[in-house]
């Protein structure tokens, strides 16, 4: 459940971009972005199942995301909505208030997952994993890197050292970086089968499936991306939030800043 890209203080007009495939089973219902707070005011998609979100920002300049940690087990239903956390974590004016709020929770509460959390000049991720009795927390540094289903930048994951290298050229500027950042989020490129590592604890997952979804936009049958999210960020402000309701490969996106106002 998604891929994000992180431009840290590499664009000359927005010191943080993010990029973002949301990839999810295509029969889980969800609607597109909307406020889901009004103190301070913050957007994001709605997961109709569990109501929670995978990605949003508010008014006082903060992000957050979430992607899964892939543990090669299946989720465990009876733990609390990691959308949840994100809902909750938009809630909050500073980095330091949302990191708060994850030290005073128990990551055995929740299936593994990664939060991307903060805003333009701090930006941070906290790890929740099986077992352990606190969150991990890195600070996100100057430079392109991709969060998929493990550690940022993980090399267990092809397509983070793939995305890293097709995106470490110059940005565009004006209307020109929007088209940009599609046509990186539609990457279909897949790593050959001998690329893919055995899944560690077990085989429920077959390779082939795997290596389908290491593309940056992911089609199978049952299972893909389902839509795209950019935000330009600037020092305590939401420049752009752009939402594709559909895969980037054939839809459009669409800007919903104003729902901020």
């Amino acid at each position: 459940m998604c891929t994000v890209l992180i431009f840290q203080d590499i664009h000359p007009d927005f010191p943080l971009l993010i990029a973002a495939n949301r990839d999810e089973s295509y029969h889980r219902p969800s609607s597109s972005i909307q406020r889901l707070h009004d103190a301070p005011i913050a957007i994001g998609g709605k997961d109709q199942k569990r109501g929670g979100t995978w990605m949003g920002a508010n008014a006082a300049g903060i992000f957050v995301g979430v992607t899964n940690h892939r543990n090669y087990k299946k989720d465990d239903k009876s733990k609390g909505s990691r959308g949840t956390v994100v809902k909750d974590a938009l809630k909050m004016e500073h980095p330091d208030q949302i990191q708060a709020y994850l030290e005073a929770r128990s990551p055995k509460d929740y299936n593994p997952f990664n939060l991307l959390f903060g805003q333009s000049g701090d930006l941070r991720v906290a790890y929740a994993r099986e077992g352990a009795d606190t969150f991990d927390f890195e600070t996100v540094p100057t430079g392109l890197h991709v969060l998929p289903n493990d550690r940022l930048n993980t090399t267990l994951f092809p397509k983070a050292g793939y995305m890293r290298s097709l995106c470490d050229v110059p940005l565009e500027t004006g209307a020109a970086l929007w088209k940009q950042l599609q046509h990186w989020l539609s990457d279909h490129q897949l790593p050959p089968l001998s690329e893919i590592p055995d899944p560690p604890e077990s085989r429920w997952i077959p390779r082939i499936f795997l290596r389908q979804l290491e593309a940056m936009c992911i089609h199978t049958p049952t299972y893909g991306t389902l839509s795209s999210t950019i935000v330009a960020m600037t020092p305590g402000r939401i420049e752009h939030y752009l939402y594709c309701d559909g895969k980037p490969c054939k839809a459009e996106f669409e800007e919903y800043t104003h729902l901020l106002d």
